[in-house]
């Protein structure tokens, strides 16, 4: 099929992606911290229970957190290996499996080999916030640091702020932004005091 750059299969329908990403970079860069561990941990629980339907060998943690290290000490040393695997997309731009690859891709600053996908044997297009990992269950504190690690890596991310004095339903505002763009993610904080001025 082709070789793309691995940013730009950073889309709004991955966002574990860039969860992936941050792990894979902590692991690079050998952070002194456990979070990004944890957070990878958290979103395979919720996900997949640690199971992988095509391998029965991965059913830990254990084994996803193994395999992943292998996976990014391979293509550090020696590229993406297309003899190996190629990874699926979808209309030759939407990522439905193979993530891990394209995280550690995206953190060592690789080319990925990619192919048509099979579907639905190769996996899921929508793996997005809204859809999935917002219904899942995600914890904030996690989401919160993917939302600005993507709008980090895709200078093409905007913020909108809505005020409760723009009376409303969000919902709307939900709607126009997905029909001109992609939410990728959004919360509600409570600013209180000076909160909503500072902002």
């Amino acid at each position: 099929m082709s070789l793309k750059k691995a940013i730009d299969l950073v889309t709004p329908f991955r966002f574990d992606l860039v969860l992936k990403y941050l792990y894979a970079k902590s692991i690079i860069n050998n952070y002194k911290t456990d979070f990004y561990k944890e957070m990878y941990k958290e979103h395979l629980r919720l996900w997949n229970g640690f199971r992988e339907y095509d391998n029965p060998n991965k059913c830990t943690f254990e084994a996803f957190d193994e395999e992943f290290k292998k996976i990014i000490e391979s293509i550090k040393e020696g590229g993406f290996n297309s003899e190996i695997s190629k990874v699926p997309l979808l209309e030759d731009q939407y990522l439905v499996n193979g993530a891990h690859r394209v995280a550690a891709c995206l953190a060592l600053n690789v080319d990925v080999e990619c192919r048509e996908a099979n579907m639905p044997n190769d996996g899921q297009k929508d793996c997005s916030w809204n859809n999935h990992f917002s219904v899942l269950g995600l914890p904030e504190v996690y989401c919160n640091e993917v939302a600005i690690e993507y709008a980090k890596l895709k200078n093409n991310t905007y913020v909108v702020t809505l005020f409760p004095s723009a009376k409303g339903d969000y919902k709307s505002a939900i709607d126009v932004i997905n029909k001109y763009g992609k939410l990728i993610y959004y919360r509600k904080i409570d600013l209180k005091k000076y909160g909503p001025l500072n902002l």
